[in-house]
């Protein structure tokens, strides 16, 4: 009990090493103290060793049987080693020896909806919810599940609860404003601030409401990331722009406040109702004149991203290696850019199996610049990151590779998005099964280059 008390104390200190040791010396002493089996198991999780720590609940659990802790902790290490199969038993098993362990009812959720199981994971987490109403976690993946069925009026208001689950991660100026939050009623002689709380690309993507909002009366502030600065200059309904990473909002004056995020539920988005007129976005003439003498005239022109931020919490799912894209290169009449940005980039270089990817990512500064060279392409293929939601906003086409357990602004079961009219989804049937999605893209995109050679 010593060693297992230090190892505690350890953990609370975030010192893996003397964590670990010290649950193996209690074991050592007591082979059977099923506690200490359990939370070696933790500790090794934490330091990347899954293999072990499985191995170590497991050991747990077969000393005591009803250890529901130790039962939902091996089902989040067999998810995480995508083996989803194993891991519902391990929650169900966790649920039926302790029927009130919203954790439980909340993992079993996550990998029912990985499952591509919807509705059963809606069920599985509004059971957590019942169970622990103030549950933001629960209420999130719930909106993310009712999303991604197209169920948006249910799930907006559930999707309101991802801010309290950012405010537990992290304060944030911007997430926690004493001014009220816009409702969506005329404010005229008022400022409003709305701010980006997540992604670029999301950004990108609902930025189309603020000429909706503008409607409304007052005055418009939208705090943004410093990327999109030029890049959103001048953007209709935005009164003043504003560098979110060198301003607070305590420095701002202003009446009213919302999330960048919020704006389709408080405006009442539906299925049918997506504001989706395209172009949005405008390239500059100027750069994309500058840029079409930078592409060869005489081939189909290609824009290639095959991978997202490494820091994503999903970017093992939904990025490829660009050899993955090998199939396109094959196609005769075809000329590869690459508008990747990031360490992946590096990849060029190597031009893995005989591919020649043409390679102008150090000149693309920001998304202007992109904006100007794929308004030159004749198609862009990319995972699902900002430069897909940058390309549907210019209404340029583009294809985007999704992940086998997609985003929910995705939906299911459907190539087209009622999101961009120039975007084509490709669905792997397994994760990261890249090879199906390549072949299949490589087929459309060689009759693409036929219809248009019949056409020519």
């Amino acid at each position: 009990e010593t060693y297992y008390n230090l190892g505690n104390t350890f953990h609370k200190q975030g010192k893996l090493p003397e964590t670990v040791a010290s649950y193996r010396q209690a074991i050592a002493c007591s082979p059977n103290y099923a506690e200490a089996h359990y939370t070696l198991g933790i500790g090794l999780n934490e330091q990347g060793n899954l293999s072990e720590a499985i191995a170590s609940y497991q050991r747990a659990i077969v000393l005591r049987p009803d250890y529901a802790r130790a039962h939902n902790n091996l089902g989040n290490a067999l998810k995480e080693q995508d083996n989803l199969t194993e891991a519902l038993t391990s929650y169900q098993q966790a649920i039926l020896h302790s029927p009130d362990f919203a954790e439980a009812h909340y993992n079993l959720g996550i990998a029912l909806q990985q499952q591509g199981k919807l509705s059963e994971a809606i069920t599985s987490y509004q059971q957590a919810i019942s169970l622990k109403p103030d549950y933001a976690e629960a209420h999130m993946n719930k909106a993310f599940a009712l999303l991604l069925s197209g169920r948006f009026k249910e799930g907006w208001p559930e999707y309101e609860w991802r801010l309290l689950c950012k405010l537990k991660k992290q304060r944030s100026g911007f997430l926690d404003l004493p001014q009220p939050k816009w409702d969506g009623s005329e404010f005229s002689g008022k400022t409003l601030l709305i701010y980006a709380e997540q992604g670029i690309g999301d950004t990108i993507q609902f930025v189309r409401y603020l000429p909706l909002v503008k409607a409304k009366g007052g005055r418009v502030l939208l705090a943004c990331q410093p990327e999109l600065s030029r890049l959103l200059d001048g953007f209709p309904g935005v009164d003043v722009l504003l560098d979110k990473t060198k301003i607070k909002a305590s420095d701002i004056a202003f009446n009213l406040q919302v999330p960048l995020m919020s704006l389709p539920g408080i405006l009442d988005t539906d299925l049918d109702s997506v504001p989706n007129i395209v172009p949005y976005i405008r390239a500059r003439p100027e750069l994309v004149k500058a840029w079409s003498e930078r592409v060869n005239q005489e081939t189909y022109n290609v824009g290639i991203v095959w991978a997202g931020r490494p820091e994503h919490l999903d970017d093992r799912n939904r990025s490829c290696p660009l050899q993955a894209f090998a199939p396109l290169a094959r196609l005769a009449g075809v000329s590869l850019y690459s508008l990747q940005k990031g360490p992946a980039s590096e990849q060029v270089a190597a031009q893995p199996n005989g591919m020649k990817v043409t390679d102008y990512s150090a000149e693309l500064n920001d998304f202007v610049d992109t904006a100007a060279l794929v308004s030159n392409l004749d198609l862009v293929v990319t995972v699902d990151t900002a430069v897909a939601h940058l390309c549907g906003a210019l209404g340029l086409p583009v294809w985007t590779l999704l992940m086998y357990s997609p985003d929910w602004r995705w939906l299911i079961d459907r190539a087209d998005t009622p999101w961009y009219p120039t975007m084509r989804l490709f669905r792997p049937p397994t994760p990261r099964d890249w090879d199906t999605v390549m072949g299949q893209v490589a087929a459309n995109l060689e009759a693409a280059i036929q219809q248009r050679s019949r056409h020519s």
